[in-house]
C-alpha cells in the first residue's frame, strides 16, 4: 500500500508543517467531501453523510488514532488535536470535525479493552470506515449519577435507561455507554445499534444542526459479557475519556476564531465609511484587535496542552491544564463570535456571512464535555488545595528552620 500523506505527519511535526499539510491535503478533502452544500445541509438539519468519513478513511483521517496493526495511520493525539485545530478554519461544517474527533476516538477505547473478538468485529471495522461509534455518557442526572442501570445476569449485562445526548449518534452504528450496576459501581458498556431493545431520536440544537445529535433509549438491552469495556475502575475510565475529550472538543474552535476573525476583516473592508474602508477605523481596528489577542491567546493555551499531552506529562484521570484550555478557549471563542457579529451588523447576524452559523457552533462547547460552571468549580478547588498544601510545606520549612 502506498504512504498515505497524512502519514508523513511524525508525532514532533510542528503547527506550521500541520498548517502546511493542511493547507494542501486537508483543504482538498474538504472542498471536495465537506463543504459543498454545507450551509445549506446545516439549516435543514441534515446530517453529514457518512461517504464523508468513509472518504476521510481513506486518507488516513478517521483512523488516524489507530495503531497501524489493526488498519490505523498510526498518529499521535497531539497532531490529531492540531489537525482539528486547521479544520476549524477550514472546513464549512462545524459538525464535521466535532463528529470526526469522536469517530476517531472511539475505536481507541474499544481497542485498550483488550478483546481479542472485539478488535476483530468493531476496531478493525471501524479503521476501514465501516463502522462508526460514539459515547453515549450524559444522563438526565448529575455527573456520574447515572439513572441507567446495567444488571448481570449470568454471563450477560441487561441495561436500561435514557441517554440525552450522543455526537454523531443518528450515523453510529455502536455506544459506548456508561451505566451504573447493581453495586453502584460505573459500567462501560459496548452497545450495538442492532442489539434489541435500542432506539434513537434526533435531539434539537442551537448549533451544529448536521452534527446528527442523538437521544439513546435502552429497555432490557442484552449484552454478551465480552461487551463490558470497564477496567478496574469504571469511574477512572469514564474520567480519562472525558479528560481527553475536552481538549478535542475545543480544538476546532481555534481554528474557527481565525476563520471569524478573517471574515470579519474581508467584510469590513469593503464597507466604505466617509471614503474609507472601516478596517481604517481606529475604533474598529481596537475591536479586531482584542478579537486577534483572543485568537492568539487560545491558540497558545491550546498548543501548550497539546504539547504536555504528547510528552505524556498531563494526569489521564483530570488534569487542571487540559480543563482550563478548554474553559479558556470556550470562552473567548464565544467571545470572539458575538465581537464579530457587533462589527459586521445585520450581515453577520444573517446567512449573508458565515459568523451566524460559526457562532451558534462554538456555543455548544459551554455545555459539552464538562459545562464550563463545573469547570470554574472544579479548577477553584484545585487551586485551594494547591494553595493549601504550599501552605503546608511553607510553615514546615520554618518549622525545620527555627529548630
Amino acid at each position: 500500500m502506498p504512504e498515505l500523506p497524512i502519514a508523513r505527519l511524525a508525532a514532533d511535526a510542528t503547527p506550521d508543517e500541520v498548517s502546511a499539510y493542511a493547507a494542501d491535503e486537508l483543504a482538498r478533502f474538504l472542498d471536495s467531501e465537506v463543504n459543498p452544500g454545507a450551509p445549506e445541509r446545516e439549516e435543514d438539519r441534515e446530517v453529514v453523510p457518512r461517504a464523508a468519513f468513509a472518504a476521510a478513511t481513506r486518507i488516513g483521517l478517521l483512523n488516524y488514532l489507530l495503531p497501524t496493526d489493526v488498519g490505523g495511520t498510526g498518529g499521535s493525539r497531539r497532531v490529531f488535536g492540531l489537525l482539528l485545530e486547521q479544520m476549524g478554519t477550514l472546513c464549512d461544517d462545524m459538525a464535521f470535525p466535532f463528529m470526526l474527533s469522536m469517530y476517531a476516538d472511539i475505536p481507541t477505547v474499544v481497542l485498550a479493552a483488550g478483546q481479542p473478538a472485539l478488535v476483530d468485529r468493531y476496531v478493525k471495522p471501524m479503521a476501514a470506515g465501516e463502522v462508526l461509534g460514539t459515547f453515549a455518557f450524559t444522563d438526565y442526572g448529575d455527573a456520574f449519577e447515572f439513572r441507567t442501570r446495567a444488571e448481570r445476569k449470568g454471563d450477560r449485562w441487561v441495561v436500561s435507561g435514557v441517554k440525552c445526548l450522543q455526537t454523531g449518534g443518528a450515523l453510529a452504528d455502536v455506544f459506548v455507554t456508561y451505566a451504573r450496576d447493581e453495586h453502584d459501581d460505573i459500567r462501560v458498556l459496548l452497545v450495538d445499534r442492532a442489539d434489541a431493545g435500542v432506539s434513537t431520536v434526533p435531539v434539537t440544537t442551537l448549533g451544529i444542526r448536521s452534527g446528527g445529535l442523538t437521544q439513546l433509549a435502552l429497555d432490557g438491552v442484552e449484552l454478551p459479557a465480552e461487551r463490558d469495556l470497564s477496567g478496574p475502575d469504571g469511574l477512572a475510565d469514564a474520567q480519562m475519556f472525558l479528560n481527553s475529550r475536552r481538549l478535542f472538543q475545543v480544538c476546532p474552535l481555534v481554528g474557527a476564531m481565525r476563520r471569524m476573525i478573517e471574515v470579519s476583516v474581508r467584510h469590513l473592508d469593503g464597507v466604505i465609511r466617509e471614503g474609507r474602508p472601516l478596517t481604517q477605523s481606529p475604533a474598529v481596528q481596537g475591536r479586531l484587535g482584542r478579537m486577534y489577542a483572543q485568537y492568539l491567546t487560545s491558540r497558545v493555551v491550546l498548543h501548550d496542552a497539546l504539547e504536555r499531552m504528547g510528552r505524556g506529562e498531563v494526569n489521564p484521570v483530570y488534569d487542571p491544564v487540559i480543563s482550563a484550555a478548554k474553559y479558556v478557549v470556550t470562552e473567548n471563542a464565544v467571545e470572539v463570535g458575538e465581537r464579530a457579529i457587533r462589527l459586521t451588523g445585520w450581515r453577520g447576524y444573517t446567512t449573508v456571512l458565515p459568523l451566524e452559523r460559526m457562532h451558534r457552533a462554538v456555543i455548544a462547547s459551554i455545555t459539552g464535555q464538562t459545562a464550563q460552571d463545573i469547570l470554574e468549580i472544579n479548577l477553584g478547588v484545585i487551586a485551594m488545595a494547591r494553595l493549601a498544601l504550599a501552605d503546608q510545606v511553607e510553615r514546615a520549612d520554618q518549622s525545620r528552620r527555627t529548630r
